[in-house]
């Protein structure tokens, strides 16, 4: 079962709310059932049958506007879903699972197409950024370095057949990231820990999971304790072997080491 980020903010987004209840359903259906990389083979009959209307189809692709497009086969395209479900894809990134999305993407031909939207987004950019006072009104978003080293690490947890693993490390960053599904007491991202240097990789994830498992710790209660005291946090260099050395001054179960 495939697990994607979800944008809670599009409760706000004008466009979002002047569609229909009916093609905000199918919009949400067609999220779920695409592809790694946003693309849906349209089964409209199924597609109306859960959303429990008949769809006028041409009025809903006029409405996505340029959040659809269709391939070369007749599928559908959602051209923002890799770049909101990973970030930017490079084709020099050593990671198998981003490297696997743009195998994918030219699979379906268009990867030319992401390339464009992309560089597109990057030009917008820069505008931005030489209108002086567009910046300076413009809230930047903190956020985004932190999601930037997550995003890949995301990906390769979604490769793992752990899937509990994959469950926790997505609930152990959600806190920290104060996000809808896993929100923490601060009711705020946890700066004090994304400022850590070295943040947690999945690899580390499951290095961590196995040794707490060993000694009956849960690594959401140190998390937890993190979280509400900065102090802990404090001059740590590394956010897996400072939770590291927390889990490893328990005993192991069993035992009287």
């Amino acid at each position: 079962m495939a697990k994607r980020f979800t944008d809670t903010q599009k409760w706000e987004d004008d466009w979002y709310m002047n569609l229909s209840n009916d093609f905000k359903l199918l919009y949400q259906y067609i999220l779920d059932k695409c592809d790694a990389v946003g693309v849906w083979k349209p089964n409209r009959r199924l597609a109306e049958f859960h959303v429990g209307n008949e769809i006028d189809w041409n009025q809903f692709m006029l409405e996505m506007d340029d959040r659809l497009d269709t391939t070369k086969k007749g599928y559908w395209w959602l051209t923002k879903f890799v770049e909101f479900q990973y970030g930017t894809l490079d084709e020099g990134s050593g990671s198998k699972p981003i490297q696997s999305y743009i195998k994918l993407l030219k699979k379906h031909e268009v990867w030319e197409d992401y390339r464009k939207g992309i560089n597109s987004l990057k030009e917008k950019e820069k505008v931005k950024v030489k209108d002086k006072e567009k910046v300076k009104e413009k809230k930047g978003d903190e956020l985004t370095p932190y999601r930037d080293f997550y995003f890949p690490e995301f990906a390769q947890a979604r490769e793992s057949d752990n899937k509990s693993a994959v469950q926790g490390y997505f609930r152990f960053v959600g806190m920290i990231f104060n996000t809808e599904d896993y929100p923490n007491a601060l009711n705020k991202p946890a700066f004090h820990i994304l400022k850590i240097p070295n943040q947690m990789k999945f690899t580390d994830y499951l290095k961590l999971s196995s040794e707490a498992k060993r000694r009956g710790v849960n690594i959401i209660d140190l998390l937890n304790s993190m979280i509400n005291n900065r102090k802990y946090a404090e001059g740590k260099q590394s956010l897996y072997l400072t939770l590291l050395n927390w889990v490893k001054k328990e005993p192991v179960k069993g035992t009287n080491l």
